[in-house]
């Protein structure tokens, strides 16, 4: 009995490493250059906002002080970008070799007082 129960302790093991090891491994084309996302208000500087972009999307990366938090799922990336202090919200894409950013859509907004916005009528994703 002791003899399956390290059997299968070894044999999870292995098999998250082989996970993690597959993980590492080349996702996916090279890129190409940065796209820069800028989140537009018509209420001025703003804390954090939520962005989804729906497309091949390499890379998320920050553009200013802050948090940046993102999430794939199939061909969907989910952004997070949240300010230090209040201000314009943006961040760069890498958009795979061949691919291509099809849209990028404001879900929610905070404002710089970290309250919810209760619309997102009037403000956009600008892609620059």
């Amino acid at each position: 009995m002791c003899q399956d129960h390290l059997f299968t302790r070894r044999l999870v093991a292995v098999a998250l490493l082989a996970l993690v090891l597959a993980t590492c491994r080349d996702a996916g084309p090279q890129v190409t250059n940065p796209v820069s996302l800028h989140v537009l208000s018509p209420n001025g500087p703003e804390g954090a906002a939520l962005v989804r972009l729906e497309g091949g999307i390499d890379r998320v990366e920050a553009t200013a002080t802050g948090w940046l938090l993102t999430d794939v799922i199939a061909d969907t990336t989910w952004v997070m970008v949240a300010r230090d202090t209040p201000g314009e919200l943006s961040f760069r894409i890498h958009v795979r070799a061949g691919g291509q950013l099809r849209d990028a859509q404001l879900i929610e907004v905070s404002g710089p007082d970290d309250t919810m916005r209760s619309q997102t009528a009037g403000y956009h994703v600008e892609i620059r």
